[in-house]
């Protein structure tokens, strides 16, 4: 016999002001208990159903996953506050992840996501003003060269913010190390020795008299005396993977290249034991 507070799943669904599916995500959780069936083999709830669905709609709200609802009624009270507290600090994960999300709109919204544009056009002028250095690298260094080279500086700076891993403090040094002339010629004369080892032979990098060693030398130093020293220091925690496979490289440069990810991350070089 069907008592007159009897209600089938759409009736509880519209009283709770849920969906049916989400009653049965709660039946299949294990947060809300299997009803009776009638005759026709529906469920057959009542009134407290209604103010069961209430209190589970009301702790998914406030941010507690299913999993945690299920365990409640077995927990003693120490248990119930500690996944309280575990639920709290996944929603201050979230908000501040959402904070973060809300940074980065603001600046595509205020035109600014990504290397600044005084920060670009200084790092080409920087690169493409190497044409008129005077370091002697022993062959001809051509504009497109240094232009090439500047565009893959600043495609790592991209790289760097589109990743989120750069910050204030990164464009804030940047600036700084730009206006610092000793810096701008250390980068300049690096990346002249840079176009020049896509034409020497990875082998005689062993050789510490070598063209090839100077030149890998120069490149180093470009990056610990040039205007992206002190960068990584700046950078908040993130991955950012680059290998001499994304770069398209050239006689020892691929050698170099690798020598130089491991200076700036590790402190070595081609002098280390090579």
């Amino acid at each position: 016999m069907v008592h007159d507070d009897a209600m089938h799943i759409g009736d509880l669904a519209r009283a709770a002001g849920c969906s049916t599916r989400a009653i049965r995500n709660y039946h299949a959780a294990g947060v809300l208990a299997e009803p009776p069936r009638d005759g026709s083999g529906y469920r057959v709830y009542r009134i407290p159903d209604i103010a069961e669905v209430l209190r589970i709609r009301a702790l998914v709200d406030a941010g507690l996953p299913l999993r945690t609802i299920a365990s409640l009624p077995t927990a003693d009270e120490t248990e119930r506050r500690s996944l309280m507290r575990e639920a709290m600090e996944s929603i201050d994960m979230r908000i501040t992840e959402l904070e973060r999300q809300r940074q980065r709109l603001q600046a595509m919204h205020d035109g600014v996501f990504g290397v600044p544009s005084d920060i670009r056009g200084a790092v080409l002028e920087v690169f493409v003003g190497g044409m008129h250095g005077n370091a002697d690298v022993g062959c001809p260094i051509g504009l497109e060269d240094l232009r090439a080279v500047a565009a893959a500086e600043v495609a790592s700076l991209e790289l760097m913010a589109y990743a989120g891993v750069a910050t204030d403090a990164t464009w804030k040094l940047l600036r700084r190390n730009l206006l610092d002339e000793s810096r701008r010629r250390a980068s300049q004369m690096g990346a002249r020795a840079w176009v020049a080892l896509a034409d020497v032979s990875a082998r005689f990098l062993e050789n510490p008299d070598s063209k090839a060693r100077r030149l890998a030398d120069e490149v180093l130093a470009g990056y610990r005396s040039g205007i992206f020293d002190g960068v990584l220091g700046t950078l908040r925690e993130g991955d950012v993977p680059i290998s001499p496979n994304d770069v398209a490289l050239r006689g020892a440069q691929e050698d170099v290249f690798a020598w130089v990810m491991e200076s700036l991350h590790n402190g070595g070089g081609p002098n280390d034991g090579r």
